[in-house]
């Protein structure tokens, strides 16, 4: 397991810990270019800095059409953006070098549909490299937070058995892959300790981060929101160091994966 700090201080905790370990994604690479690349899930296009200086044709594709990366953004590194699903890239056969997944696996409604799928548009040879959180998002206080959301929402018990499939997911990611004609050749745990100013920073990042979480908290009414945060901050009061910060572990798992 390899370990590590950082501050997010100077932008959202949770984008903070998506930068790290996408990172750490993209530096397993073998050292050579992808003519054609694909980053699904793409989002608002955190990956297509690194990639795109590696990546010549550059696809991003994300289910949500306003989730996918601006113009400016998009333009910046001659990236094409496609709304599309995981399990049904509109992309043909064998064309693809590398496929990029960031922390996709948890929100494909059938991983193996999805895993296919990349293995399809992949070329003999191509890579297929991923991260995913260990477990309820990584981090104690994501799953903190869900548990509290869950509380809020009609279906709280369904809620928790999608945190245990994320967990199982995770825990079986890498014989998932080797099922849909991926051979795994790397696979190693990251842990890192995002370094916040304090609970009120930490609240206030996860509140302005573009996450399902924070889009969760948005949907409430004020006063439930409010009691939330409140909950929220209490727990968190355990990962308070002595100078006031707060130190909350996240851990995720990288793979790297062939098409044969």
């Amino acid at each position: 397991m390899i370990a590590g700090n950082g501050s997010a201080s100077s932008g959202g905790v949770v984008s903070a810990a998506l930068d790290h370990f996408g990172a750490r994604t993209l530096a397993a690479l073998p050292p050579r270019v992808f003519p054609v690349a694909l980053d699904v899930g793409a989002g608002s296009g955190l990956s297509l800095a690194t990639l795109g200086d590696r990546c010549p044709t550059l696809l991003a594709v994300d289910l949500d059409p306003a989730a996918l990366p601006d113009g400016a953004t998009a333009a910046q590194w001659s990236a094409t953006c496609l709304a599309a699903d995981a399990e049904h890239l509109p992309v043909r056969d064998g064309v693809v070098d590398l496929i990029h997944w960031g922390f996709l696996a948890p929100h494909v409604r059938d991983l193996q549909a999805a895993l296919r799928e990349a293995a399809r548009v992949l070329r003999p040879g191509g890579t297929f490299a991923a991260v995913t959180w260990v477990s309820r998002g990584g981090s104690p206080l994501t799953g903190i937070m869900s548990d509290l959301l869950a509380r809020c929402q009609s279906q709280p018990d369904r809620a928790r058995a999608a945190w245990a499939e994320v967990a199982t997911r995770s825990e079986r990611f890498a014989d998932e892959c080797a099922v849909a004609g991926l051979d795994v050749w790397y696979t190693t745990k990251h842990e890192w300790f995002v370094m916040a100013d304090s609970t009120s920073h930490w609240r206030a990042s996860l509140l302005g981060e573009t996450t399902g979480l924070s889009r969760a908290l948005w949907a409430l009414n004020k006063d439930d929101r409010a009691a939330i945060l409140r909950e929220f901050s209490a727990a968190a009061s355990q990962y308070i160091l002595a100078d006031g910060q707060l130190s909350i572990p996240c851990r995720a798992v990288v793979l790297m994966a062939e098409r044969p």
